[in-house]
């Protein structure tokens, strides 16, 4: 998944930059989280072999007050 994509050094994209990506998109659309890891990812990879798998499921809390 996301955290264990490698960049070139074999870093591993882990968790704390997983919740960086979300913190930082949190006000956007779920769609908008999911864009904002991707792309977050992509940069941090950039010219490592693709990560196995890149999986994400975002679901936001929408208030009724």
């Amino acid at each position: 998944g996301v955290t264990e994509c490698q960049n070139r050094e074999g870093d591993f994209f882990g968790e704390k930059r997983v919740l960086d990506a979300v913190v930082a998109a949190r006000k956007s659309s779920a769609q908008g989280i999911v864009d904002k890891l991707y792309s977050t990812v992509k940069g941090f990879t950039s010219e490592s072999p693709p990560c196995d798998d890149i999986t994400a499921v975002v679901a936001k809390l929408v208030s009724t007050r």
